[in-house]
């Protein structure tokens, strides 16, 4: 309903994996002429794709490494990377919430969580401070599990962050090892085709604060 009337401005869609943005025609329909934010290195198939589903608004391509201020608090970073199906680059949303801190979300996190958070420290105002750290934490989505892993979900603990979401290629093992860990994860609903309750999925609602 908020596509439909207009009250969503623009779309960022993190990387070319198909299972983090194939549901854009759904977002089209609504809204055909809303602005596309894309990493650079995007590959001609999934321009076309955009364009086949109906896409006639403003395509806007993010160099990597350069922060885009789409407004005052909200930027959005492209991290140069190569990884499966012959996907490069990857837009990361950064927000600063007055008397919190910063907000991070990911699309799958193939920069590494640790990697992505310790960029806010170093390149953002206030930066020191994560207050949110939303989507895909790219830790065992394979379920992989290792001691590499455990390291990590310990350090996450020492950002001291307030609220905790994870959607998929998190990895159901790595959500569970935060729990054991106490960070204060939000669960979602596990409707609409979600995988589990550990994962904010479809239908499921965060908000930033």
């Amino acid at each position: 309903q908020l596509l439909k009337d207009g009250q969503i401005e623009a779309l960022v869609i993190s990387h070319e994996h198909f299972d983090h943005f194939w549901g854009i025609g759904s977002t089209l329909r609504h809204c055909p002429n809303i602005t596309l934010y894309i990493p650079e290195g995007f590959h001609p198939k999934g321009l076309a794709f955009i364009r086949e589903q109906g896409h006639t608004g403003p395509l806007v391509v993010i160099p990597p490494q350069q922060p885009l201020l789409l407004f005052s608090g909200l930027a959005v970073v492209n991290f140069p990377m190569h990884t499966l199906l012959r996907v490069d680059g990857e837009n990361v949303l950064y927000a600063h919430i007055r008397d919190r801190g910063m907000a991070m979300m990911t699309g799958c996190g193939h920069g590494g969580v640790l990697n992505l958070l310790d960029y806010a420290r170093r390149a953002f105002q206030g930066g020191d401070r994560i207050h949110a750290l939303y989507g895909g934490l790219h830790i065992a989505p394979l379920e992989d599990w290792d001691e590499s892993r455990d390291r990590i979900v310990e350090s996450l603990s020492q950002y001291g962050i307030a609220k905790l979401a994870c959607n998929h290629c998190t990895g159901r093992r790595a959500v569970e090892k935060m729990l054991e860990t106490g960070l204060p994860v939000l669960r979602g609903t596990a409707r609409n085709g979600s995988q589990s309750a550990l994962f904010v999925g479809n239908g499921d609602v965060v908000e930033l604060t």
